[in-house]
């Protein structure tokens, strides 16, 4: 008799907002008063600094850098706006690509308290392809306003995978996943739960098909020998 196990599907909540360090520097170049030639002070969300670089209708325009209290950015401006390729960096926090209207959009790679995005941006969040890491973990798929949502795959550090849709950061969906031990579950997810049909493959190869709900097996189980020779109905 095959042993009966239960296993608890953890939701994946990935919800990679915008990182501290980039919501910084969402703003305006509003203020300035000329010191020389080739520095200005400024105000820049309520941070003084200065600002070094082309100037346009008295704004940053051009390639520029920006020095506040605790981070600068450095990089292409459009009418006092980070626009076009540029740097910020704050403290150990940083974002590195493509700006639109002062925010990441585009292709870039943000790096916060050791966590990093890789991939696609849109008004300052994820959004389409993108890679996030995280003590070990790693998610590698689509993004939809900051959170995994569409077709990808999460590898936990301790080798497990799970690979299928996710919806709002969760599994959902068709997928498969297989544990670092060699059990597999290939069918569907519903709010990172099993939920529907199911099959759950065994290390041994042995696996058994049956609905599910909510994470719990429901109705009756099909028995299949590694071979995929009947067992039994239970």
């Amino acid at each position: 008799m095959l042993e009966r196990k239960k296993y608890i599907i953890a939701i994946i909540a990935l919800v990679v907002g915008i990182p501290s360090a980039i919501l910084a520097t969402i703003g305006i170049v509003r203020t300035f008063r000329p010191v020389d030639s080739d520095v200005i002070y400024v105000v820049y969300n309520d941070n003084e600094g200065s600002y070094s670089g082309g100037m346009k209708n008295g704004k940053p325009h051009g390639e520029g850098t920006l020095l506040v209290d605790d981070g600068s950015y450095t990089g292409e401006w459009k009418n006092g706006m980070p626009h076009g390729e540029g740097t910020f960096e704050r403290g150990g926090d940083s974002y590195t690509g493509e700006w639109k209207n002062g925010m990441p959009h585009g292709e870039g790679t943000s790096e916060e308290d050791g966590d990093i995005y890789t991939g696609e941006w849109k008004n300052g969040m994820p959004h389409g392809e993108g890679t996030f890491e995280q003590d070990g973990d790693i998610y590698i798929g689509k993004w939809k306003n900051g959170t995994p949502h569409g077709e990808g795959v999460f590898k936990w550090a301790d080798g497990s995978v799970y690979s299928g849709n996710f919806f709002d950061g969760l599994f959902h969906g068709k997928g498969v996943m297989k544990w670092i031990e060699g059990d597999t579950y290939d069918g569907e997810f519903l709010n990172g739960n099993f939920h529907g049909k199911g099959t759950f493959t065994y290390a041994d190869g042995s696996y058994y098909i049956c609905n599910w709900a909510n994470g719990e097996a429901v109705g009756k189980k099909t028995y299949y020998d590694a071979d995929g020779s009947f067992d039994r109905i239970e």
